[in-house]
């Protein structure tokens, strides 16, 4: 795994430090103490291109005034994308304050919310035009997908990418498989598998998985 140097007191962590943490309080106070330098330590240090990729397969689904929820933004580094490619009416929400006043100093968010992504979800059925996800952590539980599509209106896009492996062992694949008959995901395109990092020697793999709500 690269290392980066974190908010911790000064002691020098890694990604895998946070990432393979399963306490959700400890995760979340780590997620919190590495705010500050998260956005320059993943894209300028590792070459972090998740968000990217995510935005340009996004700007050629779905309109630019698409109302669009950034499900566990962190600290904005897709929604920054997002913007970059023009959509301007975004929403994020996430669990980590900290990340989330980064995020809002790029002044590219309508609101953002304190958000348990393990639970039910504090909005309305068909919300929003498209969900979008980069990145959530793994203890985060697939079923999570299936609030994606509640709140998700009819024909809108559900966006899902993250580690190649966390797919199933998140239980996303299976949770995809359960939503009721009221509700659909259809998979619209092949999923996108590139590397996580750029700039340092990582396998890690990750995932672009691009679907379309249908009404059962």
């Amino acid at each position: 795994m690269p290392t980066t140097q974190a908010e911790d007191g000064g002691k020098s962590s890694s990604v895998e430090s946070v990432t393979k943490v399963v306490d959700p309080a400890e995760k979340k106070a780590r997620y919190d103490n590495w705010a500050e330098t998260y956005n320059t330590d993943l894209t300028d240090d590792y070459g972090y291109q998740a968000p990217l990729i995510t935005a340009e397969l996004m700007a050629s689904l779905l309109p630019r005034d698409s109302r669009v929820l950034d499900a566990g933004c962190g600290t904005g580094l897709l929604g920054i994308q997002m913007a970059a490619q023009g959509f301007d009416h975004l929403f994020g929400c996430d669990y980590s304050e900290n990340m989330m006043a980064v995020a809002k100093r790029a002044g590219i968010y309508g609101a953002l919310e304190v958000v348990d992504l393990s639970a039910r979800l504090p909005y309305d059925d068909n919300s929003f035009e498209a969900v979008v996800s980069v990145g959530l952590p793994a203890i985060v539980p697939g079923r999570c997908i299936q609030e994606f599509a509640r709140i998700t209106r009819a024909d809108g896009h559900v966006f899902y990418c993250s580690g190649h492996d966390q797919f199933v062992s998140s239980g996303y694949e299976s949770a995809i498989a359960e939503l009721d008959g009221r509700l659909v995901l259809k998979e619209i395109t092949n999923p996108k598998i590139f590397p996580a990092y750029t700039k340092v020697d990582d396998p890690t793999a990750f995932v672009l998985r691009a679907y379309q709500v249908k009404m059962g």
